[in-house]
């Protein structure tokens, strides 16, 4: 009888650890289906088997990625076994390879055609971005004809690297200052700007409607520049304007009424108590420059506590001169609270088997923050620009 309960202990025993076995088995099987999967793979392209650095791998609907290592290499994690890579590198096209189950994926990256065919206007012609060599940034302004700009520079402060610009004042209509890469000389210097192949200044450009310029090219080092000789020293500006690009008569108009602020202006302090207090201070080693009396100081306490005193008084120490201790704010007194900018523009375009035109008229008026003097400035603008052959020739002349 002994015996017998012995082996059925040990039947129990045995049971309950099969059952642990098991339930550790589950619980691995688990753990390792909650890790997903690991891919390994090399990314190269189709003219080089060595690999390619530098190639991002994201999991698509995710935030888990990879980067190649130096021979483009790859290790990653999916939480999804069923997931969708995705390989992007600068100048090759985009990938997305679905995982299905698979551990090693390699991949082979094609360049990207659109950006090396872009043709890019250079010197006294156009180039295919792919034959490029020189420093070259292009602009396509369609982006900013929308916006309440008054002049090109407004539009394209930030847009082209290493072209810096700079509104030098406030005043309506000011013209700003252009500058490549930084300081040029002791003697400075400006970009050399040419509109439809015409040297013009600053002040043209200025002068010039934003939504009249088609492209905008920048040349920034010598290779790119030197067909202009010693006046591209310190970069080139390039700007085409529109031409009749659809068939039939096209008209547009485009208006803005915009309004502009200051964005920061300091509180300004008005207790004249504490202004003539603070002035003294500040000239203690220089009394001679601003030493107000007692009485200057005694008066201008007393017109802090009581606004009701008048601002203007008797000079207590020169009965010849007048003292003023007022709280007068001279920032509502000298600028307006905003600025209005009122634009109209429209153009007549077209094109035809033999000539392609295109007409504008714009008309701007901009109002500055100053209110105690005339502080405006208007623009009115009409352009033509026709393109027809020649009858003799038969080459194309523009207008």
């Amino acid at each position: 009888m002994r015996i017998s309960t012995v082996f059925q202990t040990e039947r129990i025993q045995n049971y309950i650890v099969s059952f642990l076995v098991l339930i550790s088995m589950l619980f691995l099987a688990a753990q390792v289906n909650a890790q997903g999967l690991q891919i390994n793979g090399k990314v190269v392209t189709e003219d080089d088997d060595s690999g390619l650095p530098g190639v991002s791998i994201m999991i698509k609907g995710t935030t888990v990625g990879s980067i190649t290592d130096i021979n483009g290499n790859y290790q990653i994690n999916s939480p999804d076994q069923n997931g969708i890579l995705v390989f992007s590198f600068i100048g090759m096209e985009t990938q997305e390879v679905e995982i299905e189950g698979r551990q090693v994926i390699n991949i082979v990256l094609a360049e990207s055609t659109q950006a090396l065919d872009e043709v890019i206007i250079v010197g006294y012609g156009t180039q295919k971005k792919a034959n490029l060599s020189g420093a070259v940034n292009q602009v396509k302004l369609s982006s900013i004809n929308s916006r309440p700009i008054t002049n090109i520079a407004q539009g394209l402060q930030g847009l082209v690297p290493n072209l810096n610009i700079d509104m030098v004042g406030g005043e309506p209509g000011s013209s700003p200052s252009f500058n490549i890469r930084g300081f040029t000389s002791i003697n400075g210097g400006t970009p050399f700007i040419l509109i439809d192949g015409v040297p013009s200044t600053t002040e043209e450009l200025n002068r010039l409607n934003p939504t009249d310029i088609e492209t905008l090219s920048v040349l920034k080092d010598a290779s790119s520049s030197a067909i202009y000789g010693a006046r591209a020293a310190f970069g080139v500006i390039l700007l085409t304007t529109k031409e009749g690009s659809k068939e039939g008569v096209n008209v547009d108009y485009n208006g803005s009424l915009s309004f502009g602020r200051p964005t920061v202006l300091p509180e300004p302090v008005k207790d004249p108590y504490f202004i003539l207090s603070t002035q003294k201070e500040a000239a203690r080693d220089w009394q001679e420059l601003f030493n107000p009396s007692l009485q200057q100081l005694e008066y201008a306490k007393q017109r802090s506590e009581d606004p009701s005193l008048p601002s203007v008084i008797v000079d207590p120490n020169d009965p010849e001169k007048w003292f003023y201790a007022g709280n007068f704010d001279w920032y509502d007194f000298f600028l307006n609270d905003y600025a209005t900018i009122n634009e109209n523009t429209m153009s007549v375009h077209g094109k035809s088997e033999n000539v392609n035109y295109f007409f504008s008229g714009n008309y701007m008026n901009q109002n500055g923050l100053i209110k105690i003097a005339e502080d405006r400035y208007e623009r009115l603008n009409l352009r033509s620009k026709m393109n027809y052959p020649a009858a003799s020739s038969g080459v194309s002349k523009e207008g």
